[in-house]
């Protein structure tokens, strides 16, 4: 387990990728989630004044072209489910039916955690969950077969940081969901055999990632 002051997540092995790889990264006592390849663009903000914010970066390239607020989305924190803890993002990878995802390169050489992809009709979330500073541990959060922990990152504060993950079977709206993204194409030079589709939501008042896989167009469709 890790125990410093950054981690990243994704599915697959060190053999091959199957998904975005997601980077968690502490600051003093500021939290911050973004897909790797985006972080330099977008990332998400957890400030300890409790607002959170999905926002271009300062100074970055896009930022330059933009006006005004460069915030997309804000949330407030959200009240603690169990006495000195706090669900905070999650970033959910639903099954999607595409062949090829262990053709993806690795993207980084540095540590990663791996999860296995989601079998059919099955989901994979990865949460964060927040301790205030002197926070008791939350035992049930820790049987590894329903919420294994990942990592444990620690903030100037004393607070924690676990990244933790579980599998659940997908809901017949996510299926739907998935059957409506599906149809999407994307471009023939996407990364590996497919493209990635990320959709911004939230759960419980909390900022919910949704990550799948999507096809790509062929080098025919991609001419015309």
């Amino acid at each position: 387990m890790a125990k410093d002051k950054e981690a990243r997540v994704g599915l697959g092995s060190t053999e091959g990728q199957y998904s975005m790889l997601w980077r968690v990264w502490v600051h003093g006592d500021e939290i911050y989630l973004a897909p790797r390849g985006m972080a330099q663009l977008v990332k998400l903000s957890l400030h300890s004044s409790g607002i959170w914010r999905w926002a271009w970066v300062k100074d970055s390239v896009l930022d330059e072209e933009l006006e005004g607020d460069r915030t997309h989305e804000r949330w407030l924190k959200p009240g603690p489910f169990i006495p000195g803890w706090i669900v905070g993002p999650s970033v959910m990878f639903l099954w999607s039916p595409v062949e090829g995802w262990e053709g993806d390169p690795i993207e980084t050489t540095k540590r990663v955690s791996w999860l296995d992809p989601p079998e059919k009709n099955e989901k994979v979330t990865v949460s964060l969950m927040l301790a205030e500073p002197g926070a008791m541990a939350a035992r049930d959060l820790r049987e590894e077969k329903r919420f294994p922990l990942l990592a444990e990152l620690h903030l100037r504060s004393g607070g924690r940081v676990w990244v933790a993950a579980r599998r659940d079977p997908m809901t017949l709206e996510e299926m739907r969901g998935v059957a409506a993204v599906q149809k999407r194409e994307v471009d023939a030079n996407a990364v590996g055999f497919g493209g990635t589709a990320v959709h911004l939501t939230e759960s419980n008042g909390a900022p919910l990632f949704v990550e799948m896989r999507v096809p790509k167009q062929s080098s025919d469709q991609a001419d015309r």
